[in-house]
């Protein structure tokens, strides 16, 4: 057997199925009979006896080890040619059938031992997975064989109850099989003229349980009159039956195994299996004739099988042929519902069992096949239905009885209880739902799903639960009260102790909002609306703030101008309590929250004129007398400042032209680009290069109604915008953010050309000296230019090199940028005047970053606790690169020249200081080398910790004390 399945495996890899007509066989299917035959042996003979003696030396047999029969058998599986309805007349059976028959005739065996049925459910299992991944396989020969497979298990079973037909059991019932031959087109008369080819005829009937094969009806017949005979035959002594009480009808039932049985079982979970991998693969192409017979079947093996594999593949199966519009389905639907609530119940509704979780989804399928019908269940009806009847079919199709329905309820609420296994569950909820069913037990659903939308702590659960209340809350007919009771639970919600669940609460309100009737929306708008305000204001998480500014800026869009300015003269008598600070900062939001909602009502009657006045007001009030020098202390006041520039910045999108007329409002903004918070830095920045940026640089001096003249009319605003921004840049490095340094570098980009073309918008003076554009100082860096004569560009470049010399890496980088963004944006010859202030900065720190690199590679296992933002020369590197194709390589070269002559000359210069320190101050030259030799020694301890940490020691060795 090794030798074949060594043979099998190669050939796998190259064989392809021949492109022959359906009268031809392939010639590997003529082999299937023999390589069976060595498989069967290999299973069941001598071969499989020697495998299970523990004595056997399996080492030394080869086929001893491994299960080469069952991987021949997937194999074979693989490549035969499926085609069930041609068989050679020769063999009387296709290569399927020669695959299956010989185990399915050991399941049938009534003395079959469990070890045997083991070997039997892998060997078919296997030709599951074969068949499954079969080219040749198609609908309609994959769905009579199946059928012709499944159907002799069922046909002694009591028969299903038709619609409107009452049940009786009898001996004779008989499915009727599915027509598997085709008639020959041949005439009888015809002969092959070839003689040595096959011929080749068609299959009647096939049942593969049968040992007995007919040949045609006649023999069918025959062969059943004469097994029936059997039945009634008479038999002496103890075997005699007797025909009184219970077991009097004994002697005339099959003698045949029934569907629970371990054989049958086994059999029925292989053509399951077989239809299961068809279904799941080609269900698109599956008609209505070919699937329809297998509902009748698939609900048999749900109801009276016991085997859960067998029901499982049952219950997979009729979740794909559920999806389809078979008549079968609203016949047995009814049915099939009341088994799958036994199975429920009987599982104690244990969502995290595979069946339990199949049963969901076929409830979700039967309750969803026809969603435009509602589930009316009338008492009446009902009371008046036979005791007998065990369901009742409603307005189209709707097959669950009142009873049916409070049970399936109380099996919700139960499940509901497990947070894993949770998406079946709460398809049949939403199923339920889609139905409009309704009922007490139905309500309470609701409200344990309303409860799940913030307390369950996942957050697939959450939204689930969302969507389902939001369903119903929109759809479901209720009363003014209960929906009044509804909302106030949703806006209880959002205040709920954990964020996640806040911020789930916020989304099923959001969502309220916008899906509720307007008429509802105006009637409920008080109820949501002081919520929402509250919950802005003391929220201490960001996102749900923003959630509940979401929430009322939808709202704000939906309602009338009357209801609108309602809500709007909450704001104005909320601004006007100059005594209480909180309350106006929350009137600003809001004001805020209206220009972004609703900006054609802000713009009647001078809304906005008024809100720019009042915001005017309040931010002089606020940082209007401090020195815009020095950096802003008063950081537990930034809120205020903070949402008046939001609420700015809101009016400016929706109309910039109203914001330049205002001159001293533009003063306070550029003067909160020194403020210490940074948020409130980040919206100033942001909203001076919406405005600002685009001017033209050419004719920005030229007073015109667009924004330049803002600038135009504030002395001095190019000097105060720039250095407010070097503030920024200038901050600790735990104060920086990607935010503020990009668009700190954006408004630098614009103003640098500006203060080159234009260099008298820098100066508050009117009469401005020639300036010099090699002017340099080291002094005063945040000097103002009206006290000497200086080019602006050059203060500007002076400022940002004597802040990347600064330690710190980000703020390095973010100086670095400026460089950059220069080099790529401005003219050639403002970087070449500049270019020294700009290579020093760099050129320095990548000699630091190259000094520190070779002191730590002495450091073993220091290297990966660095830092990369320290030791990264990468972004210098690209910055000189810039600037030396901008100026030119002559021009660099020299300019790189002279700065390290500089640094030359200015370490012998130190030196020499220090040498004629120690001849003429004796002693602070020796303080001098005490202070460099303790540094010297607290460097080395340090580099030891750093040895120890390394090697991952992290204590102290205890020092020997002697007594």
């Amino acid at each position: 057997i090794a030798a074949l399945h060594s043979i099998l495996f190669s050939l796998s890899k190259c064989y392809e199925l021949p492109d022959i007509e359906v009268s031809c066989v392939p010639s590997f299917d003529c082999c299937v009979p023999a390589m069976m035959d060595m498989i069967q042996q290999d299973l069941f003979g001598t071969a499989s006896d020697m495998k299970e003696i523990e004595s056997t030396k399996k080492r030394l047999v080869k086929e001893a080890g491994g299960a080469k029969s069952l991987d021949s058998l997937e194999i074979i599986s693989r490549m035969i040619l499926f085609n069930p309805s041609t068989v050679d007349q020769t063999q009387h059976l296709s290569s399927i059938h020669i695959l299956v028959e010989p185990f399915l005739a050991r399941l049938d065996d009534p003395e079959v031992s469990s070890a045997v049925i083991g070997k039997v459910k892998e060997a078919l299992s296997r030709i599951v997975i074969g068949v499954s991944q079969n080219p040749s396989v198609s609908p309609d020969e994959m769905f009579p064989f199946v059928y012709s497979t499944l159907s002799p298990y069922i046909a002694h079973e009591r028969t299903l109850p038709e619609a409107g037909e009452d049940f009786e059991e009898s001996d004779d019932e008989h499915i009727n099989d599915l027509e598997v031959s085709r008639t020959n087109s041949l005439p009888k008369n015809t002969k092959s003229s070839n003689e040595s080819k096959r011929s080749i005829v068609k299959v009647f009937n096939w049942a593969p349980s049968q040992l007995k094969i007919a040949k045609d009806n006649q023999g069918a017949y025959q062969i059943k009159m004469k097994e029936k005979l059997e039945q009634r035959k008479v038999h002496d002594g103890a075997n005699a039956p007797k025909l009184t009480g219970s077991s009097r009808y004994d002697s005339l039932t099959s003698k045949r195994k029934d569907l629970n049985s371990p054989g049958i079982s086994c059999a029925v979970a292989f053509g399951l299996g077989l239809l299961h991998s068809h279904l799941k693969k080609k269900h698109s192409e599956c008609s209505i004739s070919m699937t329809d017979p297998f509902v009748k079947i698939l609900y048999t093996f749900v109801k009276d099988s016991k085997d859960d594999n067998a029901v499982l593949l049952s219950l997979k199966c009729l979740q794909v042929l559920l999806r389809l519009d078979l008549p079968s389905v609203h016949t047995y639907s009814g049915l099939l519902a009341d088994c799958i609530l036994k199975i429920i119940s009987k599982l104690s509704c244990n969502t995290q069992n595979e069946m339990v979780q199949s049963c969901f989804k076929i409830l979700t399928l039967l309750l969803s096949s026809d969603k435009n019908s509602a589930l009316e269940l009338r008492g009446e009806k009902m009371a008046s239905a036979p005791k007998s009847t065990s369901y009742t079919a409603f307005a189209d199709g709707a097959v669950f009885s009142k009873t049916q329905m409070q049970v399936l309820i109380s099996i919700l609420q139960s499940a509901l209880t497990d947070a894993e296994h949770h998406n079946s569950t709460f398809g049949v909820i939403k199923a339920v739902t889609s139905r409009q069913y309704i009922s007490p037990e139905f309500y309470d659903l609701m409200d344990k799903i309303l409860q799940m939308t913030v307390q369950s702590q996942k957050p697939t659960m959450r939204q689930q639960a969302s969507r389902i209340f939001m369903q119903y809350l929109i759809e479901y007919p209720m009363g003014k009260k209960r929906l009044e009771t509804h909302l106030k639970q949703v806006v209880l919600n959002i205040k709920y102790e954990y964020e996640d669940g806040r911020i789930s609460a916020l989304e099923l309100l959001n969502a309220i909002i916008n899906k509720l009737p307007l008429p509802l929306l105006e009637e409920y708008t008080q109820l949501l609306f002081l919520p929402l305000i509250l919950q802005l204001v003391n929220d201490d998480s960001k996102t749900c703030r923003e959630r509940a500014g979401e929430c009322i800026t939808i709202l704000l869009s939906r309602l009338s101008t009357q209801v609108l300015q309602s809500l709007y003269e909450y704001a104005e008598r909320w601004s006007g309590n100059s005594s209480d600070r909180k309350l106006q900062r929350t009137s600003v939001q809001l004001f805020g929250l209206f220009v972004e909602a609703r900006s054609d009502f802000m713009k009647k009657n001078g809304r906005i004129e008024a809100l720019l006045s009042f915001i005017s007001n309040a931010l002089n009030n606020e940082i209007g007398d401090v020195d815009q020098t020095d950096v802003l202390v008063a950081e537990q006041h930034w809120e205020m400042v903070y949402y008046c520039l939001q609420a700015i910045e809101k009016i400016g999108n929706n109309s910039q032209s109203i914001l330049w007329k205002y001159v001293d409002l533009w003063v306070l903004i550029i003067k909160c680009l020194a403020h210490s918070h940074p948020w409130v830095q980040l919206i100033a920045s942001r909203s001076i290069h919406s405005h600002f940026a685009s001017c033209n640089v050419e004719h920005f001096d030229t007073i015109q109604n667009n924004a330049a003249a803002v600038l135009l009319r504030i002395p001095g605003s190019i000097f105060e915008i720039a250095r407010n921004l070097c503030f920024e840049l200038n901050s600790e490095d735990h104060r920086q953010s990607d935010d503020i340094i990009e668009m700190a570098v954006k408004n630098l980009s614009w103003i640098i050309k500006i203060m080159d073309k234009h260099p008298k918008l820098c100066y508050k003076g009117e009469d401005v000296l020639d300036v010099s554009s090699d002017l340099k100082f080291d002094g005063d860096e945040d000097g103002n230019p009206n006290d000497q004569a200086r080019n602006p560009v050059t203060w500007l470049m002076t400022r940002l090199s004597n802040i990347a010399k600064k330690p710190g890496s980000v703020r390095r980088e973010a100086i670095f940028k400026c460089f950059a963004a220069f080099a790529t944006f401005c003219d050639a010859e403002i970087i070449g005047n500049h270019l020294e202030l700009m290579v020093e900065p760099l050129q320095r720190v990548i000699i630091e970053t190259e000094a520190r690199e070779e002191s730590l590679a002495f450091t073993r296992n220091f290297a990966n606790n660095v830092n990369p933002s320290e030791t990264s020369t990468d972004l210098p590197h690209e910055v000189l690169n810039l600037l030396e194709e901008k100026c030119g390589t002559e021009s660099f070269i020299q300019t790189l020249a002279k700065i390290k002559c500089k640094a030359r000359e200015k370490r012998e210069e130190r030196k020499h200081r220090i040498a004629v320190e120690a001849m003429q101050d004796p002693e602070a030259a020796a303080k001098r080398k005490i202070a460099k030799h303790q540094k010297e020694k607290n460097r080395k301890k340090r580099r030891i910790e750093d040895r120890k940490i390394g090697r991952g020691v992290f204590t102290k060795k205890p020092r020997h004390v002697v007594n």
